[in-house]
């Protein structure tokens, strides 16, 4: 899935992951909120999805499919939201 990546100058690197955001924060946005359905959640799942993707992309990971790449990581990170967030254990508590 990801490989090393040659090295990148850090503003161009910073560029790249800029335009990535830009093409796929909808997306992730997207697939948070109809997992969720709570948009303040949906909002947070996004922004540790691209948080951690940035991460991964400054380490020099080269991302081959990277919608498939950014859902897999907003997954990881609806199921942490669920399972242990503040809204999460309230939601929960309020469902009881």
């Amino acid at each position: 899935m990801a490989t090393a990546a040659p090295e990148i100058p850090p503003l161009t690197r910073d560029r790249a992951f800029e335009q990535l955001y830009r093409q796929y924060v909808t997306d992730v946005y997207r697939y948070a909120l109809a997992l969720l359905r709570n948009p303040a959640d949906a909002e947070d799942v996004t922004q540790t999805t691209f948080m951690n993707a940035y991460r991964a992309y400054k380490r020099g990971d080269e991302i081959e499919k990277p919608q498939n790449w950014l859902i897999k990581i907003a997954h990881t990170n609806d199921a942490a939201c669920e399972g242990g967030s503040a809204r999460g254990s309230s939601r929960a508590a309020g469902d009881s």
